[in-house]
């Protein structure tokens, strides 16, 4: 039995099922199957497939995608294949589409039947082998009008035209502008639902305990929709679409979620620049709150100084994590303005002369301490406490101390 034989003897058999009732008299069935004998056997069915071949266009990329009553030229892409990691046409093998006449889809579902040699109908009648002529047995001069019949499909000659109704898109090429229009390849769109089909197959199978691939590693696809195309009728659209009961998978291209960076280095003074006030609030408003207390005892003198320790603390959290990044990075042009002193106290490429030189350490702790009255003054505004040059110096002692004890600092 030739391939396309059993073709149709496998639609026959899918018709009678269809067609066959129970309440059916042996009588009625007989003749039912007789019919079919006739309507499926080669020598009718294939001319009258070969009649509505044109109502079909055979393409590549598909314009009712964007719009079911587009209406433009069929195309047949030609990409060859290159490996320079871009996602087209010519790197992924996938099946051409049809569209056009709905009723015609068995047209499409014969040309592109595989015979023996692994290749489909449509490409035998292109090469005109024997093995088709031999598979049709038609006589010569029959056989001509049927393969020019059938590769109507193929719309080659005509005049290339787009639809308003398709996206279109202006793309810039010397001082003008070429406009595109926008269409869907199906077939790519068929083996990446395949693709996302089997790679959610496997994470199943390596999640459930009584499969023996339970265990083993496997990938998953995070945010990707579903999309619809054609309604409750996805013939109409095209045969892939049909094939895909009208649905596509959509992979997300959402630029990522970037967090807000809790940590900026800074251009021209680390305290301004790195350190955010808010995080700073609840801290002040607690010491603002000592300053304020009426008793002046040893008790409430410690417990500012370990206010302002859990402040220096929370400020040598952000130093240290400057100093985490790639030594050298206060070399770039950006951080010009940063003082030299600032930038022996958090680049680590240059810890060598913190450990051995002081230089720097008498103006971080000016600046260290200026920032703690100036942003307890912000914080509190008109309720805050008057500080003068004691309290500035008492400040600048702690903050010293803790620089000193520091131990990124003298390791």
């Amino acid at each position: 039995m030739g391939a396309i034989l059993e073709y149709l003897n496998k639609r026959k058999e899918k018709w009678l099922k269809i067609n066959i009732k129970i309440q059916m008299s042996d009588i009625e069935a007989a003749e039912l199957r007789n019919n079919a004998e006739d309507k499926f056997s080669i020598a009718r069915w294939v001319p009258d497939a070969a009649k509505k071949a044109g109502q079909l266009s055979l393409a590549s990329h598909v314009c009712k995608f964007s719009h079911p009553e587009a209406k433009a030229s069929p195309v047949i892409s030609t990409c060859g294949f290159k490996n320079d990691g871009y996602l087209r046409s010519g790197n992924v093998k996938y099946e051409l589409d049809a569209f056009g006449n709905a009723a015609a889809v068995d047209v499409f579902d014969f040309l592109t039947a595989i015979l023996d040699d692994g290749r489909p109908v449509i490409e035998h009648l292109e090469s005109d082998t024997e093995e088709i002529r031999r598979e049709l047995g038609f006589p010569k001069e029959e056989y001509e009008k049927l393969r020019t019949d059938f590769l109507a499909i193929k719309k080659d000659n005509q005049e290339i035209k787009s639809d308003q109704r398709i996206k279109q898109v202006y793309f810039p090429v010397g001082d003008n502008y070429h406009l595109l229009s926008v269409m869907t390849p199906p077939g790519i769109l068929r083996v990446l639902q395949a693709r996302v089909n089997e790679i959610r197959e496997e994470a199943i199978l390596a999640r459930d305990k009584n499969n023996e691939q339970y265990g083993k590693e496997f990938a998953e696809i995070y945010d990707f929709t579903v999309i619809a195309f054609g309604g409750t009728k996805p013939q109409n659209i095209s045969v892939l679409n049909l094939r895909n009961n009208g649905k596509a998978y959509l992979l997300s291209s959402c630029p990522p979620t970037v967090s807000k960076r809790d940590l900026i280095r800074p251009k021209q003074d680390f305290f301004s620049n790195t350190l955010s006030i808010k995080n700073f609030r609840d801290d002040f408003t607690h010491l603002h709150a000592l300053f304020e207390c009426d008793r002046n005892n040893l008790e409430i003198r410690n417990k500012i100084k370990k206010t302002l320790q859990v402040i220096v603390d929370k400020v040598m959290v952000n130093v240290n994590k400057l100093r985490g990044i790639e030594a050298g990075w206060t070399a770039a042009d950006i951080h010009a303005k940063l003082p030299v002193a600032q930038k022996v106290w958090l680049d680590d490429i240059n810890v060598d002369r913190r450990e051995k030189s002081r230089e720097w350490l008498d103006e971080v702790s000016v600046s260290f301490a200026r920032w703690i009255i100036n942003t307890y003054e912000l914080i509190l505004r008109n309720h805050s406490i008057k500080l003068g040059d004691g309290e500035m110096a008492f400040m600048r002692t702690q903050v010293e101390s803790s620089l000193l004890q520091d131990e990124g600092f003298w390791g």
